[in-house]
């Protein structure tokens, strides 16, 4: 390849060659079967990895009867039996975990299929993380987690309604988070069958988890090239597909590059370390009785303005998937940053008249006292909030409790 040749790859893809770095990590075990009676590969993927007696735990929810059902006739034809569990909690306390660890060894089971939510994802990590460590003790653990042992194989069923953790490293169990790498699924199944429409708020709930996962893989300090294509790919398909889904007409199509969405921002999230705009959102659930999403959806823009204020650092880059190409290369360098922001408040307000005026702009529209502010900061803070401090806190808080303008420069 001639000087002439670079020239031209280096103009059509302006950042991407000069800036790889020359040092970087990137794993993602996941392999994604997504499309039409994609869960009729199982018994297939099962033998691929040398499994033969999978437990399948599932939700009591029409989701959980459903997968059952379309298992059931996936395993037909193979000589495959599973077991299943379909009883699994939304809130699972360390007993429950125990009793389905010891199931799953007195049956000698060798992989492990989720038909849920992400509660039932969770507690799936915990059990293979107990039965790959030996171990009962779920209070040993806390935080990032070396495996000492391979942990059995995980096949997760992607469904519309989920915690946006699914695909990723992460599991909550018992108010204990943990994270290994190891603990990401094998396989994640996305099959148009088993997505069932939900209400327009928890929809787009769902859909600004990711957002913020996606997002938050830009504003990194050692941002990873392979995740940002990962998390790129992400916001594209939740900016063009997120507001048609909102009625009840559309085709699953839409719904289905969603939740590819939803995966593919897990995966790149899972390479990432959890940002501000996550872990101040996961405060605020947790003190403010709020959806996830909502809190996360509320704030991010504020977070992102704030970011930059801090920082001085230009996030440039996110006008592409969050506009364009052509966006991108029409507007001043200087102003891209601003304008990637600008774009974010306009897509919540087109998602907010999209979805006739259900989805709250502010955090006093979703009844988040201010007099909350203070915990949640703490409990953010507590749990690792990186680059903000309190004061940066507060000034999300309070600009998104009322949508008040917070301009970059000021």
């Amino acid at each position: 390849m001639d000087t002439k040749e670079i020239n031209i790859i280096q103009h059509r893809q302006p950042g991407i060659v000069e800036s790889l770095p020359y040092n970087y990590e990137f794993y993602n075990p996941v392999k994604i079967c997504s499309g039409k009676k994609a869960m009729a590969h199982i018994p297939f993927e099962l033998a691929a990895i040398n499994a033969v007696r999978p437990l399948v735990l599932a939700s009591d929810s029409p989701i959980g009867r459903r997968a059952i059902k379309l298992l059931t006739n996936a395993f037909k034809e193979s000589e495959m039996s599973f077991y299943v569990c379909d009883d699994v909690p939304d809130n699972a306390d360390a007993e429950t975990v125990r009793r389905l660890t010891t199931l799953y060894l007195e049956k000698n089971h060798d992989a492990i299929i989720v038909a849920g939510d992400g509660a039932a994802v969770d507690i799936a990590k915990v059990i293979r993380l107990m039965v790959a460590e030996k171990t009962d003790d779920l209070e040993q653990f806390e935080g990032e987690i070396k495996l000492s042992h391979a942990p059995a194989p995980l096949i997760t069923l992607q469904t519309f309604d989920g915690s946006g953790l699914e695909a990723s490293g992460w599991a909550t169990v018992c108010n204990q988070t943990f994270f290994s790498a190891q603990l990401a699924p094998q396989i994640c199944i996305i099959d148009p069958r088993m997505i069932i429409p939900m209400d327009i708020k928890t929809t787009w709930a769902r859909a600004m988890v990711s957002l913020t996962q996606a997002v938050e893989v830009y504003m990194a300090a050692d941002r990873n090239p392979v995740a940002i294509n990962y998390a790129s790919t992400a916001i594209q398909s939740i900016r063009k597909n997120l507001a048609p889904v909102f009625s009840n007409w559309v085709s699953n199509k839409k719904r289905l590059a969603l939740i590819n969405a939803y995966t593919a921002a897990a995966c790149a999230f899972s390479n990432n370390q959890p940002g501000p705009g996550f872990l101040l959102g996961k405060a605020m659930a947790q003190m403010g009785n709020l959806n996830l999403g909502t809190a996360m959806g509320i704030i991010l823009p504020y977070v992102m303005t704030q970011y930059m204020r801090k920082t001085n650092c230009d996030l440039a880059d996110l006008l592409r998937p969050l506009s364009s190409d052509d966006d991108y290369a029409g507007t001043t360098s200087s102003l891209r940053g601003k304008k990637a922001i600008r774009c974010l408040y306009d897509l919540q307000w087109t998602w907010h008249q999209a979805g006739r005026r259900k989805i709250p702009l502010t955090l006093k529209d979703a009844a988040v006292g201010r007099y909350l502010f203070p915990d949640i900061i703490e409990t953010a803070l507590k749990n690792g909030l990186p680059v903000f401090d309190e004061t940066d806190c507060e000034t999300v808080l309070e600009h998104a409790w009322e949508a008040k303008p917070l301009n970059v420069t000021s």
